[in-house]
């Protein structure tokens, strides 16, 4: 039986500040991206309180259409202090073209409890305000 305690979502917010700072600043591809981003969300199992011991810490970078066609592999995903943290990035059009049509319930629920943990502007707030609403 796995006595590992389930970390709190301000435990996590923390978490992913200290990777970005310290981990995630130092990769080529973050270096590159840095400038473009709009927002930084931590989304998730973990964002909603409904995580395990061994759930990993969920992020979604947006960043400008073209920035997110040549940076996006798949997930970036890291080990950092006994977690794994999974970054997901997708285009801020995406997001606006998701607001608009307020009819796509997985994009919801991926919303649902998620905290900006960074952003350059309110855009990101108010489109997803629309979205859960």
């Amino acid at each position: 039986m796995n006595n590992e305690k389930c970390i709190t979502k301000k435990q996590a917010v923390e978490l992913v500040k200290k990777f970005i700072e310290f981990e995630l600043d130092k990769e080529l591809w973050y270096q590159n991206i840095k400038e473009y981003l709009s927002a930084v969300i931590f989304y998730g199992s973990v964002a909603k309180g409904i995580n395990r011991a061994d759930s990993d810490i969920d992020i979604l970078f947006f960043l400008p259409l073209e920035i997110e066609e040549k940076y996006t592999t798949g997930e970036y995903v890291y080990r950092f202090e006994e977690k794994e943290i999974n970054i997901v990035i997708r285009s801020i059009e995406r997001l606006r073209k998701i607001a608009v049509e307020k009819n796509d319930e997985f994009q919801k629920e991926i919303f649902r409890e998620s905290e900006i943990i960074w952003s350059k502007d309110e855009e990101v707030a108010e489109l997803i305000s629309i979205i859960n609403s």
